[in-house]
């Protein structure tokens, strides 16, 4: 929001009220964070002959301004996913998350808004409850888990090279951050398109 206020004066130069003009500028504000941030993004993957070094400083980009939470996962032949990146507002929670990943890998197959963006191409805008919890659980103590992260809203974006999907951009908020709509999804998939680029640019 933005607030202007005007002293209004007598006669004598004494305030005797004033004026206040309280005008809501969200959609300039955002319009200004967007190709703000599109312009570092387009500025940090342009060379990127080291795409992997490349990818890593993507999330950073992102976190704390945009999101809680941002990861960039790459599928392996073997199914599972290697994260070749990620940041978080938090370096206990990024410690945390490190662990937990550890102890329960994500297969590129899973029944996950991760899994299904990679499998379809098509960018994923979740809104995470209990039910989505226990669905993507592999058993309780993977679920317990799960809750004690807090996680409120997800975004996933594919990463598409010539049609094919060489990874996701995952953005998540936790309880008590926004959460995330169709103009976030917006953004995450531009970020992810360039990130792709930046893969493709390496190859060639």
């Amino acid at each position: 929001m933005r607030t202007k206020a005007r002293a209004i004066k007598g006669t004598s130069g004494e305030v005797l009220y004033s004026v206040t003009a309280i005008e809501d500028v969200t959609d300039v504000k955002r319009a200004e964070f967007t190709h703000r941030l599109l312009g570092r993004t387009g500025e940090l993957l342009s060379d990127a002959d080291d795409y992997r070094g490349t990818l890593q400083r993507v999330p950073q980009l992102l976190v704390p301004e945009f999101v809680d939470w941002c990861s960039i996962e790459v599928p392996r032949e073997d199914g599972t996913l290697e994260r070749v990146a990620i940041a978080h507002r938090d370096p206990e929670r990024l410690k945390a998350l490190r662990e937990i990943r550890e102890r329960f890998p994500i297969s590129a197959t899973g029944d996950t808004a991760l899994g299904d963006a990679l499998r379809s191409g098509e960018a994923q805008l979740v809104t995470v409850d209990d039910r989505r919890l226990r669905e993507v659980s592999s058993d309780p103590e993977h679920l317990k888990v799960l809750r004690e992260m807090k996680i409120a809203s997800v975004i996933v974006a594919p990463m598409l090279v010539g049609g094919a999907t060489v990874g996701a951009l995952s953005l998540i908020n936790h309880d008590g951050s926004r959460i995330f709509d169709a103009e976030d999804l917006e953004i995450a998939v531009e970020v992810a398109r360039r990130a792709a680029l930046a893969i493709e640019n390496a190859r060639v």
